[in-house]
């Protein structure tokens, strides 16, 4: 294996993440790597760190921006990347010291542009192990988008992947808009041939408060998250119209957990906003004309239930949505 991979790193007031991040990048048993790091405009030390780490090995290559986001930072390393396979590290995560050599090895052994792995969430400070699984998984670009909008969520992000670089040709992530991951990877997939899975936790993705996204759903995430399914829907189903029953059993889930995201909000101005009422009159066109068994099949009991009742009783809904989450989650 002599392919050369382009690791891909934003970095924005990381300073002090960053280091353990790129130790973990240097000590790769793999070692044809082009390391690109992506100081976005940071006010901290970052770009120093950045800086330091260059003048110790020539694989580094460092790019000074104004801040403009993941997507602008991502897009601008794709730009001068020159490695035949792409992969991107959050530059407070970490990666196994075998990362990159299990996920070219997939790729090349089953012929596929992309592989997947498991991702390992874990919390500062937190030691953890993690337990092998040579256990891969090989799916068509159809198999890929199915799984994608019926099953695992863990097919949406950007880490934990690695990719063909010319599947970019023509794709990168949108600017201004959150979900770029999500509004980005359904299409690289659809330009794939085959995809692998390993079902082995390679990736380690740091949990920490200040970077949980979700934290507060607000009008403009509630707003991206729309453009998202109607778009992504839409796309897929005229890149796979023999797949459009599925497709719109998806979108139906994707509409119910923006639904809940919404009211586990408490903004009733959300909760009352024209996207949910667009989003009702589309579940209901879909319902009327989408095959039971193909619904059911992507939907799972709980997603069915929370349709239903969402469509039946809004006021319930509510109520119901937010004694679940509070029972699960503690509120």
């Amino acid at each position: 294996m002599d392919k050369l991979i382009s690791v891909i790193i934003p970095a924005y007031n990381v300073e002090k993440y960053l280091a353990k991040c790129l130790n973990t990048v240097l000590e790769q048993t793999y070692k044809n790597l082009e390391i690109i790091i992506v100081d976005d405009g940071s006010a901290d030390n970052t770009g120093k760190i950045c800086d330091e780490y260059a003048e110790k090995d020539s694989r580094i290559k460092v790019i000074h921006k104004e801040n403009g986001g993941v997507s602008a930072a991502r897009n601008d390393a794709i730009d001068i990347a020159t490695g035949e396979y792409i992969t991107f590290v959050d530059s407070d995560d970490l990666i196994a010291n075998d990362y990159c050599e299990k996920m070219l090895k997939e790729i090349l052994n089953n012929n596929a542009q992309v592989s997947i792995c498991m991702v390992k969430r874990f919390v500062e400070g937190e030691e953890f192990q993690i337990e092998p699984n040579e256990n891969v998984n090989v799916y068509t670009a159809e198999e890929t988008i199915y799984n994608l909008m019926s099953v695992s969520n863990f097919y949406d992000y950007a880490c934990g992947k690695m990719y063909l670089r010319t599947l970019f040709d023509g794709i990168r992530f949108p600017l201004g808009r959150r979900y770029e991951d999500s509004a980005t990877n359904y299409k690289l997939y659809s330009a794939a041939n085959k995809v692998v899975v390993i079902e082995e936790e390679l990736y380690y993705y740091l949990t920490r408060p200040d970077s949980f996204v979700e934290s507060k759903y607000t009008s403009s995430k509630q707003n991206d998250n729309y453009l998202l399914i109607e778009e992504r829907t839409e796309f897929l189903i005229n890149r796979f119209p023999h797949m459009k029953e599925m497709l719109n059993a998806g979108y139906i889930r994707n509409a119910l957990t923006l639904i809940e995201r919404t009211y586990l909000s408490g903004n009733t101005e959300l909760m009352n906003s024209e996207i949910i009422e667009k989003l009702e009159r589309k579940i209901n066109d879909i319902l009327k004309n989408i095959d039971k068994n193909a619904f059911e099949n992507v939907l799972s009991n709980y997603k069915l239930a929370s349709l239903y009742l969402f469509l039946e009783n809004r006021e319930v809904y509510a109520k119901v949505v937010k004694e679940l989450y509070t029972a699960k989650y503690g509120g």
